[in-house]
């Protein structure tokens, strides 16, 4: 048999529960893939994905003339003619996207908006500002964190490949001392913390503007805004307030994948960031959507997938306890959205039930929590 002429090529080693997801969704699909591991301590290693993986990096090198030549092997060994990358995570896609005709030139498709557009999403700013002017309500702005009723949000304006920073949520008197005596301070604006629920609008907008949707309503998350733990299937996507980002979104010509999140407290809602790529929870679209929005992706770019009805399973729920156990164990408390501690001990078996790692085919890294020093 002879091999398929494209096949994705996915970077592993961040992003993992979505790398994770996406090969669950190809796989299912008979899609053609492969991986790139990050290294030799990859969790991918320890899926049964590992027979997927095609290069190992030699270092993390975001080196556009290094990643292309690692990229040149992969398809020598993969005997892909053509790779299509998965845009699992923001540094890559901003290199990729800066590099795209080198790439291209050397049989790597880069299936993501114009660079312009990719960054007016994807920094915090930019798309503040992009929502504000499109009538769609945005957390209010502050001047000075000296005086800032706590808490609140001091987030990067862009993104800097060379020096990230994340955004940071200020609750206490000595974290906006802190805050105020970074040297960098210039590099954040700031916003006042919206509470309430906290929902997920994700979407997939086709090459032909026809767009699927899908949202989710976030229980339990990492501590300081980080990756969430928990979530279940919500009916946001149907709003008028979801319709707005998806009128702006194709007014201003986006295509592919999006993850909006936003807050709802007292019928008002604020947008919170847009992250136009794969995010970790994608696992509960993959398990809850007929045809889902990463084979709408594939398909998009010219890989058949079959098509399915597209009734949603509301019984679906989406866990990470590997990250509700690293927040447990950074002394920290997990942050729960509508949810509380009481109800997390009542429900704790029927969310391990749904486990992303707690899979056949990833049943040793599910083990791994349980074992010191992994």
């Amino acid at each position: 048999m002879s091999k398929p002429s494209r096949g994705f090529v996915v970077f592993s080693g961040y992003n993992s529960r979505a790398v994770i997801a996406f090969a669950r969704a190809m796989a299912h699909q008979e899609v053609p893939f492969c991986l790139v591991a990050r290294d030799g301590a990859d969790e991918i290693l320890r899926t049964r994905f590992a027979n997927r993986v095609a290069a190992i990096r030699p270092d993390r090198s975001l080196d556009p003339q290094r990643l292309a030549a690692l990229l040149d092997e992969v398809r020598e060994r993969t005997g892909f003619g053509r790779l299509v990358l998965a845009p699992t995570t923001e540094s890559l896609n901003r290199v990729f996207l800066e590099h795209r005709e080198l790439f291209a030139s050397g049989g790597v498709d880069v299936p993501l908006v114009a660079q312009k557009l990719y960054r007016e999403l994807s920094d915090k700013l930019p798309f503040t500002e992009l929502c504000r002017a499109h009538g769609i309500a945005v957390p209010a702005a502050i001047d000075d964190p000296r005086q800032a009723p706590l808490p609140f949000v001091a987030k990067p304006i862009a993104y800097d490949l060379v020096n990230p920073v994340a955004p940071m949520l200020i609750c206490k008197e000595e974290e906006r001392r802190a805050f105020v005596a970074r040297p960098d301070m210039d590099r954040f604006f700031l916003q006042s913390y919206v509470g309430g629920r906290s929902l997920y609008l994700l979407l997939h907008v086709g090459l032909d503007q026809q767009v699927l949707s899908f949202s989710q309503e976030n229980f339990i998350q990492q501590p300081h805004g980080k990756s969430i733990v928990a979530a279940c299937p919500s009916d946001f996507h149907h709003s008028e307030e979801a319709a707005r980002y998806v009128s702006m979104l194709l007014a201003v010509g986006f295509r592919g994948l999006a993850m909006i999140e936003v807050r709802e407290h007292q019928g008002r809602f604020a947008m919170i960031e847009c992250n136009p790529r794969m995010w970790g929870p994608s696992q509960l679209f993959v398990d809850a959507m007929g045809t889902n929005l990463f084979e709408a992706f594939a398909r998009d770019h010219g890989f058949p997938c079959s098509v399915r009805p597209l009734l949603a399973r509301t019984d679906c729920r989406y866990f990470w306890f590997g990250g509700l156990l690293d927040a447990l164990q950074g002394n920290s408390s997990p942050t729960f959205h509508a949810y509380s501690a009481r109800r997390l001990a009542a429900e704790l078996p029927i969310w391990m039930e749904n486990d992303i790692f707690r899979r056949e085919d990833s049943l040793d890294l599910f083990a791994d929590t349980f074992e010191a020093g992994r």
